[in-house]
């Protein structure tokens, strides 16, 4: 198949992907002690737009839809392979982008999911962290279906790829592990990587061995299933696991309509879309973030 055709019907199985994922729930808790603003120029803040996770799209696609009639600025914080510098450090990366953004006097909503704010708080100026006490506006609880995968058995021994400080990381590799056992998969060890990015190279660097030597446990192994699927590649087994995650999204000098709709339409939005198909402005972006990933993926594993 033309490498062109095959990203087009890589990229397609991508964006299907995430209408086979349920969403159980979505729950909102508003923060009381959070200070709203008057900004109408807004910088939002999220891991990834063009590669959301299943539990980030009901939370990104809300933002944008609610924010379309602000001047709105959306910035990715942990891309998913674009290769980061040596050194680099998410939460450092993430503080001086909202810094920036207060500077030049814009509001600004940050989602970062449960462990990070801690990291966060200690990477920012003292001054900025004194607009953070104020900032946290709503809790954020996911429930829904995660895609993970193993390779079968007799693919030789595994090494599963997890995130450092992510708690749905942690609780991944064990689930994982236990799945194996029954699957007679053999692991010998777990690596933790500082982000998605590294995670992303580390997988991939082996080539075409690489996805069934070192498994990850972040939203890349489903872009391999996804791969999987369209290439009929073989020896990959698809898991689902049934999962519940937290975000915090804080906002500086943002009105206090714009919580209440981000937060309304969580709760009831979500009550009738029991699955994480992006709505039209959030559509264009992880089309995108799909065809360059799939086309990356398979070049680096010689699928072309």
């Amino acid at each position: 198949m033309p490498i062109r055709e095959l990203v087009e019907a890589c990229t397609s199985e991508c964006l299907k992907t995430y209408s086979r994922v349920a969403v159980e729930s979505v729950k909102t808790w508003r923060s009381e002690s959070w200070t709203p603003g008057s900004s109408r120029e807004i910088d939002v803040y999220v891991k990834s737009v063009r590669n959301p996770s299943f539990d980030e799209v009901p939370i990104i696609s809300t933002m944008i839809d609610v924010l379309d009639q602000y001047k709105t600025r959306v910035y990715e914080y942990e891309p998913i392979s674009e290769p980061t510098q040596p050194g680099w450090d998410r939460a450092k990366g993430l503080a001086s982008m909202i810094e920036s953004s207060i500077g030049y006097g814009r509001g600004v909503i940050v989602v970062v999911p449960s462990l990070l704010p801690v990291s966060l708080v200690s990477a920012l100026k003292p001054e900025t962290v004194e607009a953070m006490e104020s900032s946290l506006a709503v809790e954020v609880e996911v429930r829904y279906e995660n895609i993970l995968y193993l390779p079968e058995e007799g693919r030789g021994p595994v090494t599963l790829v997890a995130k450092e400080n992510s708690e749905s990381s942690y609780e991944r590799v064990e689930w994982l592990k236990k799945q194996a056992e029954s699957l007679k998969v053999e692991i010998e060890g777990v690596v933790l990587k500082p982000d998605n990015s590294s995670i992303y190279e580390y997988v991939l660097q082996l080539g075409p061995k690489g996805i069934y030597k070192r498994v990850p446990v972040n939203k890349l192994a489903s872009y391999i299933v996804s791969i999987a699927r369209c290439y009929s590649l073989e020896g990959i087994i698809e898991v689902a696991r049934r999962e519940k995650s937290r975000h915090y999204i804080y906002a500086i000098n943002v009105p206090d309509n714009v919580i209440t709709r981000i937060e309304d339409r969580l709760e009831t939005g979500w009550r009738r879309r029991r699955i994480p198909i992006p709505g039209e402005n959030l559509f264009d972006y992880m089309m995108d973030g799909c065809s360059k990933v799939m086309l990356d993926i398979i070049r680096r594993m010689g699928l072309e």
